[in-house]
């Protein structure tokens, strides 16, 4: 009899325990995550029923994006370049950034300059997948993006156009040993060339280096080649 009692006893204990167990853990996964971060755009999206929310965008102000930095500046700091996109990566940064890798092969060297060499990194690292980085290639990263986490696509608004795979760019930019690259003042130094020869900015700001382009040589890349020749 007192072993049937005890047994019972052990059982409500056994029971009271699971019970305190499920209601940590399920408070566990309710606890709000930190305002802002991605999670907690997951948990905002999930409580009003949606699979898919946006979050707000970032500002990034870049070096080289100076009033100063005119198209003779601009070749006086950077390499000019044609590169293409031939892998992109997206995927979180810290807890509340979303970054798209794109990794470029380059196609033409344009114009280079000894100061072109970029000696402080972001702390942002490239993710493996590209990894190594060849001599003629170089990774860029750019804000934005979507990630499916916990069956919710999570968007961060790009802070320029991004760049497409395949697509053909002019860029004026200082790449590290490591491979890692930046553009002079992100999407004013990003040109998208066209299949006609022009070069479109990704910029949609009025800077002293996109109106060059288009003044002296009418946004044409065949005239912008000739003339960096011809200084050479």
């Amino acid at each position: 009899m007192k072993t049937a009692v005890f047994g019972s006893i052990l059982l409500l204990i056994v029971l009271v325990i699971g019970m305190n167990l499920r209601t940590v853990r399920t408070a566990r996964t309710q606890e709000p995550a930190e305002e802002g971060s991605i999670m907690w755009y997951v948990q905002q999206a999930k409580a009003k029923g949606k699979n898919r929310i946006e979050m707000g965008p970032t500002i990034v102000e870049y070096g080289g994006s100076s009033k100063t930095t005119n198209l003779k500046v601009a070749l006086s700091l950077y390499n000019l370049l044609v590169a293409t996109p031939i892998q992109q990566v997206t995927l979180p940064y810290e807890s509340s950034e979303i970054i798209t890798w794109s990794k470029f092969k380059s196609l033409e060297a344009l114009s280079k300059t000894p100061t072109a060499t970029l000696t402080k990194e972001s702390s942002a690292t490239p993710p493996t997948e590209l990894l190594p980085v060849a001599e003629d290639e170089f990774v860029i990263a750019q804000i934005g993006g979507s990630l499916k986490i916990d069956d919710v696509t999570v968007i961060k608004p790009a802070e320029y156009t991004p760049f497409i795979k395949g697509e053909r760019y002019v860029l004026f930019l200082q790449r590290s040993p490591s491979g890692k690259a930046e553009i002079a003042g992100g999407p004013i130094g990003s040109f998208h060339l066209r299949g006609n020869g022009s070069i479109q900015p990704l910029s949609k700001r009025e800077h002293p280096l996109v109106k060059d382009l288009r003044e002296q040589f009418g946004n044409s890349l065949l005239s912008l080649r000739e003339s960096i020749k011809g200084k050479s």
